[in-house]
């Protein structure tokens, strides 16, 4: 199996969701990139990247015409999903408080892990399996002003058929870097399906120091605003069985209309401009008609059951070491706003994840969009 194979799908879907764009409605694609060199390491989470795609605002999962024809086939067959009466924010009578904004996601990606002693090629007991996971979700995103409600499905496979490893030696032959000798120890082929849900709450915490007097040309949606957006969820699969929560707080001159700047985690692509966000108004006083910056800390704690990534193989016996039940990631990053596009850039630590490992790990988090 090589690299053509699995680029061949991604062109198929660029090429039949592109002509799908909507005048008036935009899509937003989300370019999502982690690796722990921003630390100064490399082990353990190692490399994640994610390419996603947002539709414009759809009246029907299943009807509209937006969406290219075989996506709509499929949401015809995953119906019972989503409510496909509720009332569009296009609907006369709707209130923009409480009308729904619809939004199919379409991601594929791929993450990988490695233990911490590149050279050994051998199993190394009481570190983590190298595995890699190749993966394309279907998301949908149900929305109003304060809450978003997403299910996922997520169809990928675990092992070499990853092309984890070829990812890994590809990118370290172009930077120079040894690679990794253990990669004949990998986890064993494996196909994986998800299914997640996940709730969000906004709560809009209004101006930082509302007695303080701006000048003319700032208008009060420009003032230094904070708000504070919490969420649960359940991720159930043979790859992942977990339940989390957590909260992501923003500071800054014009927050975006969206949920988050969430890490590369399922769920994560909550980052799509509501009908109020810069990048679809285009609108407010100079100089910052444009666009916004944020500060945020973002916290997700996940009570885990299953980790194919440290349990091993599902189905067949490979290494595996003892997982941790609680784990918890910690981020701190800047958001910045400016005409259609959104960077976000982090750092994230995550807690141990298995009894022997030595100390928290830390990896950086970027994520560019651009809503067209």
């Amino acid at each position: 199996m090589n690299l053509t194979s699995h680029l061949a799908p991604l062109l198929f879907l660029i090429l039949f969701t592109l002509p799908a764009t909507a005048e008036k409605q935009p899509w937003t694609v989300t370019a999502y990139f982690e690796n722990d060199l921003f630390a100064n390491t490399d082990q353990s989470y190692t490399n994640g990247v994610r390419l996603s795609w947002v539709s414009p605002d759809v009246s029907s999962y299943e009807r509209d015409e937006r969406l290219p024809g075989f996506i709509r086939r499929i949401n015809d067959t995953l119906h019972f999903f989503h409510d496909i009466n509720a009332r569009d924010c296009g609907d006369r009578g709707a209130r923009p408080q409480t009308c729904l904004q619809r939004n199919l996601v379409i991601s594929l990606g791929q993450i990988m892990f490695t233990p911490k002693d590149r050279l050994a090629t051998a199993v190394i007991q009481g570190d983590r399996p190298y595995a890699g996971y190749l993966y394309a979700t279907f998301g949908y995103h149900t929305r109003d002003a304060t809450q978003l409600d997403t299910i996922e499905v997520s169809l990928g496979v675990v092992g070499p058929a990853s092309l984890a490893q070829e990812s890994q030696d590809f990118i370290h032959k172009l930077r120079g870097i040894p690679r990794f000798k253990g990669w004949d120890n990998q986890l064993r082929n494996e196909p994986v399906l998800q299914m997640l849900y996940e709730h969000k709450d906004k709560l809009e915490l209004g101006p930082v120091a509302p007695d303080w007097r701006a000048p003319d040309w700032l208008q009060a949606q420009w003032l230094p605003r904070h708000d504070l957006i919490t969420h649960f969820g359940t991720n159930l699969g043979n790859a992942q069985v977990y339940a989390n929560a957590g909260f992501e707080y923003r500071i800054g001159l014009g927050l975006p209309d969206d949920f988050g700047s969430a890490a590369l985690r399922p769920g994560g692509d909550n980052s799509a401009p509501g009908r109020n966000d810069p990048r679809r108004t285009q609108n407010g006083p100079e100089p910052l008609k444009q666009g916004s910056l944020h500060l945020f800390t973002a916290l997700d704690a996940r009570w885990v059951l299953h980790d194919i990534f440290l349990d091993g193989n599902t189905f067949r016996d490979s290494h595996s070491v003892d997982k941790r039940p609680i784990v918890g990631d910690l981020a701190v990053g800047l958001g910045l706003i400016y005409e259609r596009w959104k960077i976000s850039v982090s750092m994230v630590w995550r807690t141990r994840e298995f009894d022997r490992q030595d100390e928290i790990h830390e990896f950086g988090s970027i994520s560019v969009s651009y809503t067209y």
